[in-house]
């Protein structure tokens, strides 16, 4: 499981579509910055579990990887514009109860935002949300 660090076609081609058109669904770890794109057919908690220890449930220890969804308009080379910015909701906060503070929340927003740019992709937002609903 490599970090990336940046959004080429090749990450759109292998992870994107992730549960929707256009969608690349990544976790950035808060203790180093690292990026992780989440594999199709992997849920987030599974995800987290091959970072931490696979028989690791810890919540705290989960608490480091922020989900983050870029959103992007579906075309078959991937050069359409990013429409989406979602960050702080996946299965691993709703079903598990995986919490994060808002301060990480909006720091991975952040952290994605500036990916994004240096990866030389438009954007033209529609949705550019901080779900701070499971926050401490």
């Amino acid at each position: 499981m490599a970090a990336i660090n940046l959004l080429t076609g090749d990450v759109f081609e292998k992870f994107g579509n992730r549960k929707r058109s256009g969608r690349l669904s990544l976790l950035v770890d808060m203790a180093n910055e690292n990026i992780y794109a989440v594999p199709i057919g992997v849920e987030h908690i599974d995800f987290v579990r091959e970072l931490i220890g696979r028989d690791s449930f810890d919540t705290l220890k989960m608490r480091r990887y922020i989900p983050v969804h870029v959103d992007r308009y579906p075309t078959p080379d991937w050069s359409g514009d990013v429409n989406g910015l979602v960050t702080g909701v996946s299965g691993m906060e709703i079903s598990y109860g995986a919490r994060h503070t808002k301060e990480d929340l909006r720091g991975a927003h952040q952290i994605v935002r500036k990916l994004i740019e240096k990866s030389n992709i438009e954007v033209n937002l529609q949705e550019d949300k901080v779900i701070e609903r499971y926050s401490i």
